[in-house]
């Protein structure tokens, strides 16, 4: 709900100028044929933008990136009007660098809106990756039909609305009417959408959609989902299996260590033919390393040769 609240907004403060920005950059002195290199500014920070958010965002909460696309949109229109709250001097350059204010809040919105309501659903539904095509594809169609429904529906009305704020109230009071909007959206999605403790809610609601995610299999899940799957599976084996219960840890346990126990359970030893009693490779500290033969008569190596002979051979064993 929150996420195409977020999404409507975003999609006006985006268009709602499309209507006379290009009218108000020609009256202060910038040429016809110059209009659409800074009009292009933003889709180009937009682009590097999206290049570097995985890398800078990958673990902050959506809810927070929210707040911060409502912050960057406000700057915009501060610059954009220039305002008359903080008057700004009315010049070309500042309305020219509200530009770059935009390209770099449209990331935090239009990047993670379709991740966070697909996971908020399939986190409240208890469905199941990949357990159900139907159920996926049906999750997919309607997250994907809201986000282009509120996309269009934003997108049709902010460019009237804009225009009819700009004939009555001119350029100015247009872009700080969009300020305090973006304002009031900031302060509502801390209220009710964020509270007091959104990271820790964050962590748990990963802890929970991890349930509902094959990340074994998914490239995009997160680390801390992976380790949360790790932990379920070695749990899930130190049920059946009491040897892993001094390795079950309730943090991140490494997939080497996971390894190193599967390991252990079915390694086979290879001892000679002449002792009873034979000490096998360590794998691991803490694992016993002494396999005992299980009495079973040795018997020639494909009756080529002395069974007693130098080359070792490989006998059962239970750890």
């Amino acid at each position: 709900m929150f996420a195409l609240i977020a999404l409507l907004i975003s999609t006006y403060d985006v268009s709602f100028f499309a209507a006379f920005i290009s009218l108000e950059l020609v009256s202060h002195g910038l040429e016809p044929r110059h209009v659409g290199f800074v009009l292009g500014a933003h889709s180009f920070v937009y682009l590097f933008c999206c290049l570097v958010y995985p890398y800078c965002c990958e673990r902050t909460p959506r809810k927070i990136q929210f707040i911060v696309s409502f912050l960057w949109f406000g700057v915009t229109f501060v610059l954009m009007g220039p305002s008359l709250i903080f008057e700004l001097p009315d010049g070309l350059w500042v309305m020219a660098s509200s530009m770059i204010f935009l390209g770099a809040a449209m990331p935090f919105i239009f990047i993670p809106c379709i991740p966070e309501m697909m996971e908020r659903l399939r986190a409240a539904y208890e469905i199941k990756e990949g357990e159900d095509s139907l159920n996926d594809d049906l999750l997919n169609d309607k997250v994907n039909d809201s986000f282009g429904t509120v996309w269009a529906i934003g997108t049709f009305i902010s460019p009237l609305l804009g225009g009819r704020l700009y004939t009555s109230l001119g350029m100015r009071t247009t872009c700080d009417l969009a300020v305090a909007m973006n304002v009031f959206a900031i302060v509502v999605f801390l209220i009710f959408n964020c509270g007091l403790n959104v990271f820790e809610e964050n962590r748990v609601f990963m802890c929970k959609l991890a349930r509902y995610l094959r990340c074994g299999q998914n490239r995009m899940a997160t680390p801390d989902q992976k380790s949360v799957i790790s932990n379920v599976h070695l749990g899930t084996m130190a049920r059946f299996h009491p040897f892993l219960e001094n390795t079950h840890r309730t943090k991140e346990i490494e997939h080497v260590t996971i390894k190193k126990a599967i390991g252990a359970m079915y390694f086979t030893p290879q001892v000679k033919k002449s002792s009873k009693r034979a000490r096998t490779r360590d794998l691991n500290d803490g694992l016993p390393s002494i396999a005992e033969e299980d009495g079973r008569q040795d018997r020639p190596r494909d009756g080529r040769g002395d069974p007693f002979g130098e080359e070792p051979y490989r006998a059962s064993s239970s750890l």
